[in-house]
Order: structure tokens, then sequence, then C-alpha cells
């Protein structure tokens, strides 16, 4: 429908004389309820404060627009051209987007609660301060938005590009953000608490100081990203990717970390006591002086890691692949290395009392006044392993292979 079209229908709907341009013709607050205007061109038109509720506006052209404060509550906006319109504080609570193009727009403040934005395009558009409670935002196009103080409760965000998005101050309790792009979007010091986020992606992301306890992030992309002070307690992180992620120092207690991705990740200084890193990827990642207490380590990779002054004292270490590891000085005191792969690791110094290392393949490792006593090395393999210095004092080397 063009601009001469719908202002002709506006006309016979409401009996406006006169020939004046469509975007003058409208009083401010001109009620347009239940008004069917599919397809209109409403290009440029002065609608602020007008009354559209119930409106079908269904593929209709609104690029920039002025609908500021405006009365859209469960209109049909489907597939509508709102390019750059202006809906600052509208009412737009169970309103139809799904694939309208909001691109640019101004929804600062805005009311879209329960609003339907399926599929939308929102790139760079403004939601700054508008409330989003319960309002489905799967599969939506948000790269670049402004979230700034915006209320997300419950929202569903499911499959939605948020990349590069500013979520800062958001209220995000309850919402699902299951497998959306979060890649290079700004959530420093965001609360998750509770949120779903399985699949997520959060690649090169600043978490520093966010709030991740109890999140659901199994399966979620970390890699690159900066975790410091982040809090991810008892958060399941089972297969989650954190491939050169820096958790410097975070407290990762009570977390579930199995077949997870950490390879090449700093993790200096991290607590990870008693957590589950079975069959984790930890290849190259710094675990320098790391709390790695009583740690389920079974199957894990730890190929060319760095644990150098780590405490892996009651870890179960079964079957863990710790070739060319840099364990020296490291405590692994009654630690269950049995089977573990330790060929030319560095265990210089380190603290190995009573650990069971039966079965374990120590090949070229170096054990320089590491500290054995009463170790089980029953059936391992030591060949040309450098045991000078060392304290085998109640050692059990049966069947042990010592050739040089």
């Amino acid at each position: 429908m063009t601009k001469e079209e719908t202002w002709k229908k506006l006309a016979e709907l409401y009996a406006v004389e006169g020939t004046m341009p469509l975007e003058k013709c409208i009083p401010k607050g001109f009620d347009l309820s239940a008004v069917n205007l599919s397809g209109a061109d409403l290009s440029g038109a002065d609608l602020s404060g007008a009354d559209l509720l119930l409106a079908n506006l269904k593929g209709s052209n609104l690029c920039k627009a002025n609908l500021q404060r405006a009365n859209l509550r469960k209109a049909d906006l489907s597939e509508a051209n709102l390019k750059g319109v202006d809906l600052g504080s509208a009412r737009l609570s169970e309103a139809n987007l799904i694939l309208a193009d909001l691109v640019e727009a101004n929804l600062s403040g805005a009311d879209l609660q329960k609003a339907h934005l399926i599929l939308a395009n929102l790139g760079s558009a403004d939601l700054s301060g508008a409330d989003l409670q319960r309002a489905n935002l799967g599969k939506t196009d948000l790269s670049a938005a402004n979230f700034k103080g915006a209320n997300l409760g419950k929202a569903d965000l499911s499959g939605a590009d948020l990349s590069g998005a500013d979520l800062s101050g958001a209220n995000l309790s309850g919402a699902k953000f299951c497998r959306a792009d979060l890649s290079g979007a700004s959530i420093g010091g965001v609360d998750f608490r509770e949120v779903d986020l399985s699949g997520a992606d959060f690649r090169g992301v600043d978490l520093s100081g966010a709030d991740l306890s109890g999140a659901d992030l199994n399966g979620a992309k970390f890699s690159r990203a900066i975790l410091r002070g982040t809090n991810l307690g008892k958060v399941d992180l089972s297969g989650a990717d954190f491939h050169g992620a820096d958790l410097n120092g975070v407290d990762l207690t009570g977390t579930r970390l199995s077949k997870a991705d950490l390879s090449g990740a700093v993790l200096k200084g991290a607590n990870l006591g008693k957590v589950d890193l079975s069959g984790a990827d930890l290849q190259r990642a710094d675990l320098r002086g790391a709390n790695l207490t009583e740690a389920d380590l079974h199957g894990a990779d730890l190929r060319g890691a760095d644990l150098s002054e780590a405490c892996l004292s009651y870890a179960d270490l079964t079957r863990a692949d710790l070739g060319k590891a840099d364990l020296a000085g490291a405590n692994l005191k009654e630690a269950n290395l049995k089977e573990a792969r330790l060929s030319y690791a560095n265990l210089k110094g380190a603290n190995l009392g009573k650990a069971d290392l039966s079965g374990a393949d120590l090949q070229g490792a170096d054990l320089f006044k590491a500290n054995l006593i009463e170790v089980d090395l029953s059936g391992s393999d030591l060949k040309g392993a450098n045991l000078s210095e060392a304290c085998l004092w109640s050692a059990n080397i049966s069947g042990a292979n010592l050739t040089k």
C-alpha cells in the first residue's frame, strides 16, 4: 500500500479532510486501535502517542516513523519495516514482531513484556531500560544491541545472536540463553545466577566479576574468555570449552568440569579442590600453584601442563596422561596415579609420599630429590628415569623396570 493509498484509507476510516502530508495528518494520541493497515506505507509518519492497540500493521513500512509513547499492545507488526523507528517508551506488550526489521530502532524504555520477536532483526537497536520480561527473542539478531539496564527476566533468547551486545546492568534472572552467541558482548559484572546458558558462546568475552553461580553452562564455549574473579560456584561445566581461557585465581569449588576442554587455559592459583575433571583436556594448561586436592582427574589429558608447586594430594589421576608435564615441587601425597602416564615428566622435588604409582609409565621422568617414601611403584616402568637423591624409603618396587 502506497502512502497515497494509506492516506485515503485513513481519510475514509476517520473522515479526515484535507490533502496535508500523511506524517502531519494524524493528531497526537489519535485512536487507531484495531485498524487494519497491513502493508501500509507509514514511513516517516509522526504517530507519537497514537493508540494502535490490536492494530494490524503486518508487512507495513514504518521506517524512521515516530512512535514514541504509542500504544501498540497486541499489535501485529510481523514482517514490518521498522528500521530506525523511534519506539521510545512505547507499549508493545504481547505485540507480534516476528521477522520484523528493527535495525537501529530506538526502543529505550519500551514495554515489550511477552512480545514475540522470533527471527526479528534488532541489530544495533537501543533497548536500554526496556522491559522484556517473558519476551520471546529466540533466534533473533541482537548483534551490537544496547541492553543497558534492560529487564530480561524470564525472557527466551535461545539461539539469539548477541555478539557485541551491551548487557551491562541488565536483569537476566530466569532468562534462557541456550545456544546464544554472546561472543564479544559486554557483560562484565552481570548476574547470570540460575540462568540457562547451555551451549552459549562466550568466546573472547570479558566475564571478569560476573556471577555465574548455579547457571547451566553445559557445553558452553569460553575459549579465550577472561574469567578473573568470576563466580562459577556449583556450576555444571561438563564438556564446556575453555581453550586458552584466563581463569587465573578463580574458585571452581563444587563445579563439574568432566570432559571439559581446558587446553592452554591459565589456571594459575585456581581452586579446583574436589572438582570433577575426569576426562578433561588440560594439555599445556598453566596450573602453577593451583589447588587440586582430592580432585577427580582420572583419564584426564595433562600432557605438557605446568603443575609446578601445585597441590594434588589425594587426587585421583588414575590412567591420566602427564607426559612431559612439569610437576616440580608439586604435592602429590597419597595421590592415585595407578597406570598413569608420566613419561619424561618433571617431578624434581615433588612430594609423592604414599602415592599409588603401580603400573605407571615413568620412562625418562626426572625424579631428582623427589619424596617417594612408601610409594607403590609395583609394575611401573622407570626405564631411563632420574632417581638421583630421591627418597625411596619403604617404597614398593616389586616388578618395576629400573633399567637405564
